[in-house]
């Protein structure tokens, strides 16, 4: 993170405020200078103003401990960074890792740390990348099933658009019907099922029915929120 700055002041000294995260509140002391730029940040923060009570603290019981770190780890550094006894103890790093990284892509987003936001996609195109697609999927949809199916937000079209790239990478013109129901077995999310329903019978109308040389391609991002499984066309 390499943002100039015209403040007179260092943002690590100062007054600080407590964040707290997950369901047991999670404590995590930052300096008000770090967070005053922010939406979310209180009016006597923003403003430094400073109560004769303290700034008290700023409670995100639906972002996780862990999750939780990584920001605050982000803030003083501009780095990303899960912590490190959670690694050891893991059984599958990989996965892990995967599910650290979608969960920061959409804290990273509701706290508008947009930088972060890029950090944590770098780290998902690099895990996914040595797992199965049925593994990435699984734990995708895992994430999805947490956050709000009523909007269409950045990360989920980011998550879309990655599905999409991961699958035309890995089956190319050769997607099967069989491999496309395993794939369909995978997403509780219902959001994410039609999506990729409707993207995966579009691959397999394109290989049967469009010459050689022609692309039909979409993305699951561009699916439109009319279009249900029942209105494709059959494929035969």
């Amino acid at each position: 993170m390499s943002l100039l700055t015209k403040d007179c002041s260092s943002p690590y000294s100062g007054e600080m405020i407590t964040l707290k995260f997950g369901r047991t509140s999670k404590n995590y002391q930052v300096p008000i200078g770090l967070i005053k730029n922010f939406s979310w940040a209180p009016e006597q923060v923003k403003d430094s103003r400073r109560p004769w009570f303290g700034y008290g603290s700023i409670s995100m019981p639906d972002i996780a401990e862990d999750i939780g770190h990584v920001l605050v780890h982000y803030l003083h550094t501009g780095t990303y960074q899960i912590l490190l006894e959670d690694k050891e103890n893991c059984t599958d790093y990989r996965t892990y890792n995967l599910k650290v990284a979608l969960e920061v892509l959409f804290a990273a987003q509701k706290c508008e740390m947009g930088e972060l936001q890029e950090l944590a996609k770098s780290k998902i195109k690099d895990t996914a990348e040595s797992m199965k697609i049925l593994d990435v999927v699984r734990r995708v949809d895992s994430v999805l099933q947490k956050q709000n199916n009523s909007e269409i937000n950045e990360s989920r079209v980011w998550l879309y658009r990655f599905l999409s790239s991961r699958i035309r990478l890995d089956f190319g013109g050769n997607l099967t019907l069989p491999t496309c129901i395993m794939l369909l077995e995978q997403p509780n999310d219902k959001e994410l099922f039609r999506r990729l329903a409707i993207y995966l019978l579009h691959m397999l109308y394109c290989q049967q029915d469009l010459p050689e040389g022609e692309s039909g391609e979409i993305n699951m991002e561009t699916v439109s929120p009319r279009v249900t499984v029942t209105s494709m066309t059959r494929i035969n």
